[in-house]
């Protein structure tokens, strides 16, 4: 069974977003906006930390798509 790229898991403290860290910059990227776009705004407002594994700019990048939809950058929440 094939990994998903982007696993989105609901904590009692926010969201955990975790990202494949073997997976191309720029097809995460666009798997994030479909996955959190396809929810219909069920996000907005959540906080949300992300797990990706990538450099410390590409992280921002991908946690700026977050912001972008309306989430809320928490980086204290845990599995």
């Amino acid at each position: 069974m094939a990994q998903e790229t982007v696993t989105i898991k609901g904590t009692k403290n926010g969201l955990v977003i975790i990202l494949d860290p073997a997976g191309d910059l720029e097809e995460l990227k666009i798997k994030l906006k479909e996955k959190i776009s396809s929810a219909s705004g069920f996000f907005r407002g959540a906080k949300f930390t992300l797990h990706s594994g990538r450099s410390m700019e590409e992280t921002r990048q991908l946690e700026q798509i977050c912001c972008e939809y309306g989430l809320v950058l928490n980086r204290d929440i845990k599995l």
